[in-house]
């Protein structure tokens, strides 16, 4: 892999993926369930639905009528696909065993979580809440055996009484890891119908558990910074994903959710009317200029076969000013690699905040807008150029294959090294207005936070790379007497 890495390469990792905004304007929650679902899921569901909907192992149709009760086949199905998921391997069927019609309870059986007693059950008939969990339980102590699942507990519930004996250890179990809550009136109604929402909610808690436990979450590039009258952590981000870096770690989930702010470098989300127009408006020429007319003609031709296989109308893109041509291009490479920038580290957390923390914005839309209109043509065309190099192509996904790995592991020294910051010139074009003039801005934006004398929490999410190098914001607030520590475990 080259490592004297790109321009596209470079925005992609330090500039928010504000192209992508009709992508980005609408979560993967809302794009695989309220596409597809009438009832919408009750507000304590939301969070936990987005989660599950991200790692992606239960089929979308059961996004459906959230309130309606999950019945039996349902049931083992979650089970199946849980395991599934943890094993990371498709259960091989035993062609000897009943249900050769159906290949879900034929599973389910040959792992033993049907048993010979149910075979003749209704599965049509709803399950109990009990019954879910029950399952749920089964499946990770055959998926993960190793865990230790002694709790002991008190059940200070006002129900428990009504708990079988066999279900007792199970139960305490998935109380004290936070995976069964009960109710506001101590009571946990395992004996009730379990809605489609509430085994979305255990399940999206069970599997996340198994991953925090097996020590299989991501770490991400996070910090602590400590030495003003505020609280800060840093998350550097990585705009577009896949669903390898989810979940996050439980020290990166419970300083977000102690936060009292999060701050981003730009609102993605659809209620930003007025920085998403600024940014469709500087998109295209307004005049009769058009892209041709901007770049040389070997270019163009480039331009015109990497984007034909797109299927893309000349009238979408022949006003297109060239740095918007990169980001259309750059966008549709990583869609095809399966890259989302719904699944990017920032947009996530702008998610989760929805109705629950104050969005802060360091930079905004039209600020970064107006760093790629302030592009002298010549850099234009490179940046265009570097989208349309084969090679390069090549090369943009071999590092961001590296960059999510690095990511996960909380490997900041390959973050480093894939960046090589310190071989850019501080003379050069680009170094200087995306790199050393942004830390810089970004740094007073951090301190006016950490002399906030309320005693507040914020949570800064920006790009990766402007978190590292001699003038990034890890350096910069160690140079000003912060303590700053990276925070792996």
């Amino acid at each position: 892999m080259k490592r004297g890495y790109g321009l596209i390469i470079a925005i992609f990792l330090i500039l928010t993926q504000f192209n992508l905004h009709e992508a980005c304007a609408q979560s993967d929650l809302q794009s695989k369930v309220q596409s597809i679902q009438v009832e919408v899921p009750s507000s304590w569901a939301i969070d936990e639905i987005h989660s599950l909907s991200i790692y992606n192992f239960i089929d979308t149709h059961m996004y459906q009528k959230p309130q309606k009760p999950i019945t039996k086949d349902e049931m083992y199905r979650i089970g199946v696909q849980l395991y599934e998921k943890l094993t990371a391997a498709e259960i091989e069927i035993d062609s000897t065993v009943v249900f050769k019609d159906n290949p879900i309870r034929t599973k389910a059986y040959t792992i033993n979580l049907l048993h010979d007693e149910s075979l003749n059950d209704n599965f049509n008939e709803p399950a109990n809440r009990l019954q879910v969990i029950d399952i749920l339980y089964q499946v990770i102590n055959k998926a993960q055996p190793d865990l230790g699942y002694d709790m002991d507990d008190k059940l200070d519930f006002k129900d428990a009484k009504d708990i079988p004996n066999q279900n007792i250890d199970m139960v305490k179990y998935f109380i004290g890891k936070g995976v069964l809550r009960g109710n506001p009136n101590k009571t946990l109604n395992l004996m009730s119908l379990c809605t489609r929402e509430e085994m979305f909610a255990f399940l999206n808690r069970t599997y996340e558990l198994v991953m925090q436990e097996t020590d299989a979450t991501s770490k991400g590039f996070f910090w602590k910074v400590e030495g003003g009258t505020s609280q800060v952590y840093l998350m550097g981000s990585i705009h577009a994903a896949d669903s390898r870096i989810y979940p996050m770690n439980n020290d990166i989930i419970k300083a977000y959710t102690l936060a009292d702010y999060l701050v981003v470098e730009a609102n993605l989300l659809n209620n930003n009317s007025e920085g998403i127009a600024y940014m469709q408006q500087k998109m295209f020429y307004t005049d009769n200029n058009t892209l041709e007319d901007n770049i040389s003609e070997q270019t163009y031709q480039m331009f015109l076969e990497k984007i034909k296989p797109y299927g893309i109308p000349e009238e979408s893109y022949i006003r297109f000013k060239p740095w918007s041509a990169a980001l259309v291009l750059q966008n549709l490479e990583m869609a095809q690699n399966d890259y989302s920038a719904g699944l990017g580290v920032d947009l996530y957390f702008m998610t989760k905040a929805i109705g629950r923390k104050e969005l802060i914005e360091i930079e905004g839309l039209k600020l970064q807008v107006n760093l790629f209109e302030s592009f002298t043509p010549e850099l234009q065309e490179q940046f265009l150029l570097s989208t349309l190099d084969g090679d390069e192509q090549s090369d943009n996904i071999e590092v961001m294959e590296a960059l999510l790995n690095a990511w996960k592991q909380g490997d900041v020294h390959e973050l480093e090294d894939i960046l090589k910051l310190e071989e850019q010139s501080s003379e050069n074009e680009f170094t200087q207005q995306f790199w050393i003039m942004r830390n810089h801005n970004m740094v007073n934006k951090i301190q006016t936070y950490l002399t906030d004398d309320t005693n507040k929490t914020y949570f800064v999410v920006v790009g990766a790379g402007h978190m590292v190098g001699d003038t990034g914001i890890i350096n910069q607030l160690q140079d000003k007497d912060y303590t700053v520590e990276q925070i792996l475990d």
